[in-house]
């Protein structure tokens, strides 16, 4: 009885060190994460999203510079301090006559300040600003593209992560039932009421268990660099959040593919370059027009009067005035400018109807795969339930010798697999959430 007794407390060890490991909290120093916190943590670190803000200033000054155009201030100012000597060889004389000539210092002061208000430039101007103004729009757009792609390679690499642990404690769970059923057959073989070869195809379906346990384990270290490198960072994390257990979301077919053509933002970037480069055609075609502008322009600077005596002043002088210019003929230049500008118009028409075509093939795939994962796991959860009572009964009966261990071995396995299917079907729902979240352009 008593070595009865230290058997089963030997058996169930590696249960008790298994539920410890589960239920154990995360290593010191290790963050805690959600999804949406590795996402918020990845936004803060990734340098594509660096990249995307630095492109959004740049928008900024292109639109401030294309608002300074409606008009133009210059001033320029020189000063000039020069030590001369002139008279080098020349009779003594020469200073009465010029006494510029015997001068031994200069000192040179002038200013210029040139204004230009353009009055008409065949809205060239104000097509250059709208121009700029959708550029800017794109910039923004791509912004939260990049955020889109970045949340998505962060949830993807975060589900690889879960399924992978998932998986280990799912092969961890059912190597311990197969090892108590490998301890079973080991009493029934010494008890002499079964042949050794029941023990050994339990002791071979334990190891080839250990096998996966293993594969899945290597699998895991991946999955955790790629995780670590989606999210830049160096440090160890836990991860919390538990695909079983998200809620599922999944509206009507023509509804997600309506909210992706409207919030996508891929599709609001080609959208803004379609605008940006119709307005560089506007551009473009203000060359034809005569260009119209108010000018005016103020000078200051010193000068030296020697009449009768030398005498420096400070001169002043100013013009204002319409400016008015017109180029009819440049060797066809204008006419080749607007003529690419209108083809870059045309093209990035195309590339905007083609990227919504592809945005919609995205949302169908995405949706189809998400369906198709929900309907599976239901399956495979009523699957798991009858397998369960199958391995019970039999089980059973095999302890009181009604059934063949071939039997509830096989049993044994397809209950196994159906747990792998169970975590692999719940991963697949979250991952395809978070494809159709990031296709529809709503992934936080």
């Amino acid at each position: 009885m008593k070595m009865a007794s230290t058997r089963a407390m030997r058996a169930l060890r590696p249960l008790v060190l298994l539920l410890t490991w589960l239920m154990a909290p995360p290593a010191q120093g290790a963050r805690a994460l959600s999804l949406a916190d590795a996402i918020a943590l990845a936004r803060q670190h990734r340098s594509e999203v660096a990249a995307a803000a630095i492109d959004v200033r740049l928008a900024d000054l292109e639109l401030l510079r294309a608002r300074l155009q409606r008009a133009r201030l210059r001033v320029a100012t020189s000063f000039v301090e020069q030590a001369q000597r002139l008279d080098l060889g020349a009779p003594p004389e020469i200073c009465v006559l010029s006494p510029t000539t015997c001068d031994r210092e200069a000192h040179r002061f002038e200013a210029l300040a040139t204004l230009s208000v353009p009055l008409w430039t065949g809205l060239a101007i104000e097509a250059g600003i709208a121009g700029a103004r959708a550029a800017r729009e794109a910039a923004v757009a791509q912004e939260r593209a990049t955020f889109n792609a970045v949340a998505l390679d962060v949830a993807q690499s975060y589900w690889a992560v879960r399924r992978a642990e998932l998986l280990h404690d799912v092969g961890a769970a059912v190597l311990e039932s197969n090892r108590l059923l490998e301890q079973l057959t080991r009493r029934k073989v010494d008890a002499g009421v079964a042949p050794l070869v029941d023990f050994n195809r339990a002791h071979v379906l334990v190891v080839r268990l250990e096998q996966q346990i293993s594969s899945i384990d290597a699998g895991l270290g991946e999955a955790r660099a790629q995780l670590g490198a989606a999210l830049q960072i160096d440090e160890p994390v836990s991860l919390t959040d538990d695909p079983r257990r998200l809620a599922v979301r999944l509206p009507a077919l023509p509804e997600v593919e309506g909210q992706a053509l409207a919030t996508r933002a891929e599709v609001g970037v080609a959208r803004a370059i379609v605008a940006a480069q119709a307005q560089a055609v506007r551009a473009a075609r203000g060359a034809y027009w005569p260009q119209v502008a108010l000018v005016g322009q103020a000078h200051a600077g010193n000068q030296v009067f020697f009449v009768p005596e030398r005498r420096e002043a400070l001169v002043l002088s100013a013009l204002a005035g319409v400016e008015l210019s017109w180029v009819p003929f440049d060797s066809l230049t204008t006419w080749t400018a607007v003529r690419e500008a209108a083809d870059r118009h045309q093209r990035a028409r195309v590339e905007a109807e083609r990227l919504e075509s592809q945005v919609l093939a995205q949302v169908r795939a995405s949706h189809a795969r998400m369906s198709g994962a929900i309907a599976r796991r239901a399956l495979v959860e009523q699957a798991i339930t009858t397998q369960r009572e199958s391995v019970d009964i039999l089980r059973r009966r095999y302890q009181v010798g009604g059934a063949l261990l071939i039997e509830l071995l096989l049993a044994q396995v397809d209950l196994s697999q159906q747990e792998f299917d169970l975590v692999d079907a719940s991963v697949d729902i979250a991952e395809s959430q978070a494809r159709l979240d990031a296709a529809i352009g709503r992934l936080p």
